[in-house]
Order: C-alpha cells, then sequence, then structure tokens
C-alpha cells in the first residue's frame, strides 16, 4: 500500500564536473563543478560539446537522494565518461563500499602501490580489462585507479557507492589521493588529439542536447512516448 503522501523522487542530470587532464589535482581549473540547470539550454549544449572537443573528463553526480521525511540515503551514484587515454588518480576508499559498471568503451582497473597515474604502460601491463556489462568491486582500503584504454573514443561508466558507516560527513569526504609522485621514468599514454563532438559521441549537437539535458525540452514526455 502507497503511503500518503509519497512520491517517488526523479533527478535529473544537471550537476557535475569537468576534470582537465592536461592539469594536475589540485592544480587551478583541473576540478570545476557545474549546474546546467544555470544555463540556457544552447549554452548547456555549447558547454559540454566544447567539453567532449577538448576531452575533458565529465562527470554527473547524484548525491540529493531523501527519504519523504528528508533523511538523506546514503547512496551516491556517478556518471562518469573518461576521454581518450585517460587515467585518473590512484586513491582509495575507506568508509565506502565501491561498485562501477561500464556502460560503454573498455575500461583498465589497476590496482598497485606504487604505480603512478603517469605510469600508462605499467597500468596497461598490471591491469584487468572490464568491457560494457562488466562490474568492478574496489576492495576496502585498496589503492586503485581506472583508466580509457582507448585512445580514440570516450569510456563511459556508472558509479555507485554505498556508506559503510552512520557518520555523514565520513560518507561525503571519503576519498584519500595517494602520496606518492609521478615516477621519472613514467611512459604516459600518447595525448589524444582534440575531436569535434560528433567524432567523440557519433551525435548531432542537436542529439547532444537532447541526450544530457532532457528536462528543458518542452513538452516533457510520459512513459510511453506519450506527450
Amino acid at each position: 500500500m502507497t503511503r500518503e503522501g509519497a512520491v517517488s523522487q526523479i533527478i535529473h542530470r544537471t550537476k557535475g564536473a569537468l576534470i582537465d587532464p592536461k592539469k594536475k589535482p589540485d592544480e587551478d581549473g583541473q576540478y570545476q563543478l557545474f549546474d546546467l540547470r544555470e544555463m540556457s539550454l544552447i549554452d548547456a549544449v555549447t558547454f559540454i560539446a566544447t567539453a567532449q572537443r577538448e576531452n575533458m573528463e565529465i562527470r554527473y553526480y547524484y548525491r540529493e537522494l531523501r527519504m519523504q521525511n528528508g533523511k538523506e540515503i546514503p547512496v551516491k551514484i556517478v556518471l562518469t565518461e573518461i576521454p581518450p587515454g585517460h587515467v585518473q588518480p590512484f586513491h582509495t576508499h575507506e568508509e565506502i563500499n565501491e561498485v562501477t559498471i561500464v556502460e560503454k568503451g573498455e575500461l583498465v582497473v589497476c590496482d598497485s602501490e606504487d604505480l603512478t597515474e603517469e605510469n600508462w604502460s605499467g597500468i596497461m601491463e598490471h591491469g584487468r580489462i572490464a568491457g560494457p556489462g562488466d562490474l568492478v568491486r574496489e576492495d576496502l582500503g585498496v589503492r586503485h585507479t581506472v583508466a580509457n584504454r582507448s585512445q580514440k573514443e570516450y569510456c563511459h561508466i556508472i558509479t555507485v557507492q554505498t556508506s559503510r558507516t552512520r557518520d555523514p560527513e565520513k560518507f561525503a569526504t571519503d576519498w584519500v589521493r595517494a602520496k606518492q609522485e609521478p615516477g621519472e621514468e613514467s611512459a604516459n599514454a600518447p595525448t589524444p588529439s582534440p575531436a569535434s563532438p560528433n567524432d567523440v559521441r557519433g551525435e548531432s549537437t542537436e542529439e547532444i542536447g537532447a541526450d544530457i539535458i532532457p528536462f528543458f525540452l518542452s513538452p516533457r514526455k510520459k512513459a510511453g512516448g506519450v506527450a
């Protein structure tokens, strides 16, 4: 029986961040939060298309899951578009469970205590490949990273994090950056050439807009395709 006043929650794909692979973690401009609701339709489409053209990592965050009484649900979901040849920073989690599902492309999963994200050849040698539909479960406290194996196309993943603690603060900040410095003889992945959004995603600008920002479109469609 449906509880009186209960309603399903919808969170649109609007909030996220751009990560510039050409910059080091904590460098100015390396991590940029955005909210597409603060932009017009054309500005939002242009913003994402430009990010894809410049081979930025694009993340969409779903962090505001709450029950009817306003209590936070200890789950976070992240949709990530990893640019060609990009390796995420090595890190560990201490208070959350993390699983990742590959939606598109080939994801290289690497656990290591001494490699850095600049060690492309080492990551390719020691890492394992997860393809579309594969699920990756990260163990607690394991120093790990993921990388896009392709030098031409984006890799799309969906990451789900659930809390191992009742402390909301720990859940919000449980991302421990590895402190190792890059090796002097690191083998970097070749820097992919900038490509147009059509080359990267095989979509027109109109299709990108319809895909990532449906809340802008009017009239809104209901299930079954009925407007």
